[in-house]
């Protein structure tokens, strides 16, 4: 559905995703589409998936979007510099307090072992932070509502993670690219917590 729509209203405008082939994929504006973010927490009846949509020209990301739809049809909007939150923008962020008793989220802790992002994950926890796998698109969502300090994951595929950037630095937080392709490998967090784990 939401292609049909692209093609109809921007029939010039190419479409890649996960589930199908890409569309006119030469074109200035592409749009990246992941239908099911957490495909695996869909199918075994776990709210914590979403929808991404963003709009990418000549290769950079301009807007994202993401709607939670079993989480109060929650939704969230970002050009890069602003992020709206349920039609509301969000407030500015409060200032990095520490690690301690911090909530710190990944999709799958086994996929970080052995990564760029374990010292940094570890770390985390050694200065008291608390983790959990609330991840995949939720993860971000945390992360940029304030409730999470950091949210890690790797093996990112462009969709599972483009439409959110203009989203993540549109909440003033920062994505820290650890992998050896843009973006598949990352850890996001404000550039005040992001300081203290550096090694």
């Amino acid at each position: 559905m939401i292609r049909v729509e692209i093609k109809k209203n921007f029939p010039e405008d190419g479409i890649m995703g996960e589930e199908l082939f890409s569309h006119n994929a030469s074109a200035s504006y592409q749009w990246i589409i992941d239908p099911i973010d957490g495909t695996y927490s869909f199918t075994k009846n776990v709210p914590l998936f979403g929808t991404l949509i963003g709009l990418q020209h000549e290769g950079k990301m301009l807007y994202g979007y993401l709607r939670m739809p079993m989480l109060e049809n929650a939704w969230m909007a970002g050009n890069g510099k602003t992020c709206i939150h349920n039609g509301s923008e969000l407030n500015q962020r409060s200032k990095f307090n520490g690690w301690k008793d911090s909530l710190i989220l990944t999709t799958d802790p086994y996929s970080i072992c052995n990564t760029s992002i374990e010292p940094f994950w570890k770390k985390a926890l050694e200065f008291g932070a608390i983790a959990r796998t609330w991840g995949d698109c939720y993860g971000y969502y945390m992360v940029c509502l304030g409730k999470a300090e950091l949210m890690a994951d790797t093996s990112l595929k462009p969709f599972d993670i483009l439409p959110l950037v203009p989203i993540i630095t549109g909440s003033g937080l920062s994505i820290n690219q650890l992998g050896k392709v843009e973006h598949d490998t990352v850890v996001v967090c404000s550039e005040d917590a992001w300081s203290t784990l550096k090694v």
